[in-house]
């Protein structure tokens, strides 16, 4: 019988020496570290640093700046905020300070927005406020935010739903998905927030015509203002506002002339004819609350001058200097009746309130405006320069703009503007060669429209 024959069994294996184990454990541990200290570098010490900042930070325009400076400038400081704000509230104590910070860097916070976007859900109203002031402040770069800001429409704190307002009407005509709640605000009880609603409205309107019938409704409202900003946002609607016609017809019979001027201006928008409205808008032109807009509006609208010129040549003895400084522009955007309205407008040059608009508005005549050299060029030494170093600089520049505009008309000019080519201020020298240049026809001189085209707005 043979003998059974015995398999030798595996010989265990042999531990790791210590060394190896050693350099295997010092490895992961310097992995960790260096991990570690990644970590705390990348996320630890800049959320540190923001946290520290932000405690008892000013809010002068000098202390915002260098708290963006501090963080690394506006787009690494629009990162750590937004990654600050999205800590737990345990963790990340000044949320508001921090929505605010982001409003502090405007537009080039953009890419905080969606975590901006989360935060208007916060449970204290004060960070839901300031989270919708930074994205007013971010502009129309924080579009996809309108969702969220129209909700935010409904929010219990005022203070909250005027922020949101706010905020769409800065976004503009990317807010038009919030129409429908802009137009519930309109007729707000809180006086901030119904202005803030229809400002905004008004931004987001061009072409809204799903806006028209609430607009519609508010032509009738018992304030003045809301009917009076809810005929300029049917201006701004334009001719898809058509439905709107009879009733801004009624109100060109408000008792309220902005609200008469505003309904003219919105019918004209959408196609009526211009002189159905002259007369309301010259009857304006009395009314010192609608002088201005009236006769920006005027100027605009109207196809007979023989009949606007003279009222707005009366209107410029109106003792507010805004409705004055409007009357103005608009006998210049008319470019008529020279020989009336040059005189009227060089005795202006010494109206401290008025006299840029008048220079500008002379300039606008080109050569019919000749009979007003000797005023202007006395105005080159009016004493506003001492006044204002600034201002009077200006002033200079657009004198010698205009007199660039009369040409070689203005000869007279020549002995001033040639001193001014020794100004301190860059841009008035080169605003009086180029002016001296034209009046010595060194450049061909382009020829003057009878009436300008009046801008639109």
């Amino acid at each position: 019988m043979p003998e059974p024959v015995h398999t030798p069994e595996p010989a265990a294996p042999k531990p790791p020496d210590r060394a190896r184990r050693a350099a295997i454990l010092a490895t992961v541990g310097i992995v960790v570290i260096m991990g570690l200290a990644a970590f705390a570098g990348t996320v630890v010490v800049p959320l540190w640093q923001v946290h520290a900042t932000l405690g008892g930070w000013g809010d002068q325009r000098s202390s915002r700046k260098e708290l963006i400076k501090r963080l690394g400038g506006p787009d690494r400081a629009a990162r750590r905020l937004s990654t600050y704000l999205r800590l737990p509230r345990w963790m990340g104590t000044n949320r508001s300070e921090t929505a605010r910070a982001l409003g502090w860097i405007g537009p080039e916070a953009k890419v905080a927005v969606p975590t901006l976007i989360k935060a208007l859900r916060d449970a204290e109203p004060s960070v839901r406020e300031e989270v919708a002031f930074a994205l007013a402040k971010i502009g129309p770069g924080a579009v996809e935010a309108v969702p969220a800001l129209a909700e935010a429409l409904q929010d219990a704190d005022e203070n909250v739903r005027a922020q949101a307002v706010r905020a769409l009407h800065c976004i503009g005509l990317g807010g038009k998905t919030a129409v429908p709640a802009l137009v519930r605000y309109c007729a707000e009880e809180d006086g901030s927030v119904r202005e803030s609603a229809i400002y905004a409205l008004m931004s987001t309107c061009p072409g809204a015509e799903e806006a028209v019938p609430a607009l519609i409704e508010l032509l009738s409202d018992a304030n003045p203002d809301v009917r009076e900003f809810a005929a300029r946002s049917l201006s701004i609607v334009g001719p898809a506002a058509k439905k709107a016609t009879p009733v801004l017809q009624e109100r060109l019979r408000d008792t309220h002339a902005r609200v008469r001027v505003s309904a003219a201006w919105a019918l004209f928008q959408t196609g009526e004819q211009a002189t159905t409205l002259v007369s309301v808008l010259i009857e304006a032109l009395d009314d010192p609350d609608a002088a201005e807009i009236a006769a920006n509006v005027l100027s605009q609208v109207s196809p007979d001058e023989q009949e606007t010129v003279p009222a707005l040549l009366k209107a410029l003895a109106s003792e507010d200097a805004k409705a004055r400084s409007a009357v103005v522009r608009a006998l210049g955007r008319i470019g008529t009746d020279a020989e009336e309205v040059v005189p009227a407008l060089a005795a202006l040059l010494d109206d401290p309130d008025v006299r840029w608009d008048a220079v500008e508005a002379l300039g606008r005549f080109g050569p019919a405006a000749k009979d007003a050299v000797p005023a202007l060029v006395n105005a080159l030494s009016a004493p506003s320069r001492q006044v204002h170093r600034r201002r009077g600089s200006r002033m200079h520049r657009e004198i010698a703009e205009a007199l660039r505009m009369i040409g070689q008309d203005a000869r007279e000019a020549v002995p001033a503007l040639e001193k001014l080519l020794h100004d301190p201020d860059q841009e008035v020298r080169w605003a009086a060669s180029a002016a001296l240049k034209k009046i010595r026809g060194e450049v061909p001189t382009p020829s003057v429209p009878e009436k300008p085209s009046p801008p639109r707005d």
